[in-house]
């Protein structure tokens, strides 16, 4: 009987020990997350707000750095190939993308990943690439857009290969479609908006790019963005 009753108390004791372990493991998984969250956001506003693409870039990959769960860190590197991106040099944002593992993320960041991706090679002019990747993630990038925050993120790249193939009708729905979509993201749809120029440019409709580029100059432009408006007023005035 005694064996029973010790055999018992070791049980109970093995059984909290588990749960005092699992109950800490939660809890600073927990406590991560909350700090990843206010982080996140502190981060987001030097960029869209401060517009310092240079600091965001230093301090995603402290964040990056700092945290231990693979979904938060992977986030932070997401925002790393962003900043290259819009500072211009989107092949080494695609190089940076390409070097992330994301075996262990969640659904959602792995559509944000192949998005990311798939559009990055949109931007580089590689349709094969970025259709490569597209269908690579579709699965995922599904999960992507049945999320309220992130569901404008592959109907722009949706947009965007169709704008490649020569779908400018297609592309111009999509990319319409969004900016119905955007009532608060001013810089989102500042990229839409050169996107559409470029579709009214492809299609001749050269008023309508006209429009969309005098509204786009009035906005605080990111260096890609410059460099994008700049080739637009190129082609633009060579078409006049």
């Amino acid at each position: 009987m005694n064996d029973f009753f010790n055999f018992i108390n070791g049980l109970f004791w093995i059984i909290v020990i588990i749960l005092g372990i699992t109950s800490i493991i939660f809890l600073r998984f927990f406590i991560e997350r909350v700090l990843w969250f206010y982080e996140t956001i502190r981060i987001d506003k030097i960029l869209f707000l401060d517009k310092n693409i240079e600091k965001y870039i230093i301090k995603s990959e402290k964040a990056a750095k700092k945290y231990i769960q693979p979904e938060n860190v992977i986030s932070f590197k997401l925002n790393i190939s962003y900043g290259y991106l819009i500072q211009g040099d989107v092949l080494s944002a695609i190089k940076y993308l390409e070097d992330i593992n994301i075996e262990k993320c969640s659904s959602i960041l792995k559509g944000k990943y192949y998005n990311s991706l798939s559009y990055y090679y949109c931007l580089f002019n590689d349709l094969e690439k970025a259709m490569v990747y597209f269908s690579k993630g579709e699965i995922f990038i599904n999960e992507l857009y049945k999320s309220l925050n992130t569901s404008p993120l592959p109907l722009r790249t949706k947009g965007y290969i169709e704008m490649l193939k020569g779908n400018y009708i297609k592309a111009e729905n999509v990319f319409l479609e969004l900016k119905e979509k955007l009532v608060k993201d001013s810089y989102f749809k500042t990229t839409i908006n050169i996107n559409l120029a470029k579709v009214y440019i492809k299609t001749h409709r050269y008023d309508e790019a006209k429009i969309l580029i005098e509204s786009i100059l009035k906005e605080k432009l990111f260096p890609r963005d410059i460099v994008e408006v700049e080739d637009l007023l190129k082609y633009f005035q060579e078409k006049l």
